[in-house]
């Protein structure tokens, strides 16, 4: 027994030590990347990366719409529906900067407003397209990719606002 006394005297000698040596700040701050965070914050994140990358993915789609649009072999009603895409896209990027415009100064009727102005010019785009042009796969991915983003923001914020 007594060298279980001793024992448990020089583990907290030994604890002892160490906590002088390497002393406790009071509390530790939690980083705020880490921190918890409320639903409106989660919210304002999600749309505001979707808004991000989504503006980047148009911005890449435009520069395929413009190849085509060059193709000597595209007819001109072709060229047209074409022209009108680059349109509706060009207006689905100023929607996406505006919606996190928006964000920012906590007017959601107008982040509903952008997005839903999102969805109805990539759709404005997918009907011309696929009657002049047909169907692309990679027109559809991007077309289904863009209604699904937007349709995950309006999800997030109707979460929040209801």
């Amino acid at each position: 027994m007594a060298s279980n006394i001793g024992q448990v005297v020089l583990v907290m000698s030994i604890a002892s030590l160490l906590l002088a040596l390497f002393p406790q700040a009071e509390s530790t701050p939690v980083p705020e990347a880490l921190a918890p965070v409320d639903s409106k914050t989660q919210m304002t994140r999600f749309i505001n990366s979707a808004m991000i990358l989504g503006m980047q993915k148009t911005r890449e789609h435009l520069q395929g719409l413009e190849t085509q649009v060059k193709h000597p072999a595209t007819s001109k009603p072709t060229y047209d529906c074409l022209e009108t895409c680059q349109d509706v896209y060009e207006a689905a990027l100023d929607d996406m900067k505006n919606t996190i415009e928006d964000l920012e100064s906590d007017n959601y009727y107008k982040v509903n407003m952008d997005l839903t102005s999102i969805s109805a010019n990539i759709d404005t785009c997918n009907v011309c397209y696929r009657e002049m042009v047909g169907e692309d796969l990679e027109a559809k991915i991007f077309s289904d990719w863009a209604t699904g983003m937007t349709n995950d923001c309006l999800d997030k914020l109707e979460a929040v606002t209801s």
